[in-house]
C-alpha cells in the first residue's frame, strides 16, 4: 500500500511518499502532472535517475529529494541560494553527507564535508538528491 501526502504553504510545498507494503514502483499523481517515486520491492527508496529528475524539475524552483525516505520538498528559488542553505532551509537537514545535483542533464557530485561543496551555487530547475 502506497500512501502519499502534500501539503502546501505558500513557500514550501512538501510531498512524503510513505510505504507499508512491499510493492515494485509508485507513482504519485499531483494535478495531472506525474511524480515518479522508484521504489524496490523491499520497499527501499530507489536513486533518483536522470528521468525522474526531470519530471520532478520545476522553474524558479529548487526541488530536494530525501535519498533516504523519498520525501520532496519544493523551495523557491533565489539568486545565490547555496546547497548548504537549500538543505537547512527543507525538512531533510539531519546527517547528511552527499548530494547529487541533476541540472541540464548532467549529474554534480558533492559532499557536504567539503567547504567547497557546500557553498555550490544552485539554479532554478535543479533538482538536489540529498544522501544520509
Amino acid at each position: 500500500m502506497v500512501t502519499a501526502t502534500v501539503v502546501g504553504t505558500t513557500a514550501v510545498a512538501t510531498t512524503a511518499v510513505k510505504t507499508t507494503a512491499k510493492v515494485t514502483t509508485a507513482t504519485v499523481a499531483t494535478t495531472g502532472k506525474v511524480t515518479a517515486a522508484a521504489i524496490t520491492s523491499s520497499g527501499d527508496v530507489a536513486a533518483l535517475s536522470m528521468e525522474s529528475a526531470a519530471r520532478l524539475a520545476r522553474t524558479g524552483m529548487v526541488v530536494l529529494v530525501d535519498g533516504s525516505s523519498g520525501a520532496i520538498t519544493e523551495l523557491p528559488w533565489k539568486e545565490g541560494l547555496e546547497l548548504y542553505q537549500a538543505a537547512q532551509a527543507g525538512s531533510l537537514r539531519d546527517g547528511l553527507k552527499a548530494a547529487r545535483i541533476f541540472r541540464d542533464r548532467k549529474v554534480i557530485k558533492a559532499a557536504f564535508k567539503k567547504a567547497v561543496d557546500r557553498k555550490l551555487r544552485l539554479n532554478s530547475g535543479d533538482v538536489v538528491e540529498l544522501l544520509r
